[in-house]
């Protein structure tokens, strides 16, 4: 049932699931998920909707941007070439630009650095051989932005703790008889200085045993220590290592997958699973996998729950995509729904739209997550946004 008021002369409906009515107790504000009303002993909704809101954004050829990486209530934070674009949802049918600014795409969120009404990601600028990375502190309140550190560097963008930036480059095997080129170890970087190199340069083009090299990217999990997989066969060999501006050590077997520091675990995201790990042991304490051959993409978590889409792996499916809520505590299944296959029918049909999306895995504070398509051709920007659980 809708809640309706009149105005203007004429009676409208107001869409309670996004703009819901609020009331004053003692001077605070309260909003108002659901009401009820009784008809003949029966309960009834009067407005609101149980499960999760689903939002489907549009716009073509009016802004500039991008993948979202922040959304909030009544507005969205996203970024493409470089650019942080700000744009207001208060209208779902019609965003608008509030700022763009060049400070560069975003690499990931810092579950570490985040706090309450402030959401911490990392950026990445690429100009002229030089880069730059920002620290991008991002209001809960209205996606405000302010930059909360920065730093220019050689190499590759690695991790931005409290207080060091941690980049990399790789340590490589020149082959003569093949004219090529393989990576044999890594540098690491603390605010551009050289601190630890891993591996050993090899004696001849098939000596792999001084191997010992970066696989995949880093996690902030102290004020200035991150963990990360090297691969191969030098000193203690591949699994996971916890580094500082002054040492490394092997810590656990290797973990794949994007990861971000949660409060209670480390949740860790692969292609078709999700787990999570303890933050001292680096355990595996609980999983959720997808069906064989299907895709898992795990969005980050709202209050209790992660947020996990999973979907066919073929372009041509026209059925399956579903939602899926996971328990913080243990991965459990706590509620699941099955989503439109092309949600802005631009795919005849197919799930085109799902495989395709971008977004960044985080702890929101915001009460939704959102993922995203752009369209640099058009200028095309569609968002699917997810709501708490209510």
């Amino acid at each position: 049932m809708a809640l309706k008021i009149w105005l203007n002369g004429s009676m409208q409906q107001i869409d309670t699931n996004l703009h819901k009515p609020v009331i004053f107790l003692n001077g605070t504000k309260y909003k108002l998920d659901k009401a009820y009303t009784f008809i003949n002993g029966e309960k009834k909704i009067l407005w609101g909707e149980s499960g999760v809101q689903i939002d489907y954004i549009s716009s073509t050829g009016s802004l500039g941007g991008g993948y979202v990486f922040a959304i909030g209530e009544n507005w969205v934070d996203a970024y493409r070439s470089s650019v942080i674009y700000r744009i207001n949802i208060s209208n779902l049918s019609n965003p608008t630009l509030i700022q763009n600014v060049t400070w560069g795409n975003v690499r990931d969120f810092n579950g570490y650095q985040t706090t309450a009404g402030t959401m911490m990601f990392d950026t990445e600028r690429y100009s002229s051989g030089n880069a730059t990375s920002n620290k991008l502190q991002v209001s809960t309140t209205d996606g405000s932005i302010v930059v909360g550190g920065n730093g220019t560097y050689t190499g590759t963008y690695l991790m931005f703790t409290d207080n060091n930036l941690v980049t990399r480059t790789a340590r490589t095997y020149y082959i003569q008889q093949t004219g090529q080129s393989r990576t044999f170890g890594t540098n690491f970087y603390w605010n551009g200085v050289l601190k630890y190199s891993t591996g050993r340069t090899p004696t001849s083009a098939t000596d792999v045993s001084g191997d010992l090299y970066l696989n995949g990217s880093a996690l902030q999990v102290g004020q200035d220590s991150i963990i990360f997989n090297l691969t191969g066969n030098y000193g203690s060999g591949s699994g996971l290592y916890l580094g500082t501006d002054s040492s490394y050590n092997r810590v656990a077997n290797g973990i794949g997958g994007t990861k971000v520091y949660d409060d209670d675990a480390i949740l860790n995201d692969g292609s078709n699973r999700v787990s999570l790990l303890d933050k001292t042991s680096y355990a595996e304490l609980a999983y959720y996998e997808a069906n064989i051959g299907d895709v898992l993409k795990c969005l980050g978590r709202i209050g209790n729950y992660y947020y996990v889409l999973t979907m066919p792996s073929n372009l041509t499916a026209t059925s399956g995509v579903k939602l899926i809520l996971l328990n913080k505590s243990d991965l459990s299944v706590a509620f699941t729904r099955d989503l439109p296959s092309d949600p802005f029918n631009e795919y005849e049909g197919k799930i085109t739209f799902w495989l395709n999306i971008v977004y960044t895995m985080q702890i929101s504070q915001t009460g939704f997550l959102g993922v995203s398509t752009y369209n640099t051709s058009t200028l095309g920007l569609r968002i699917a946004r997810f709501s708490g659980i209510f």
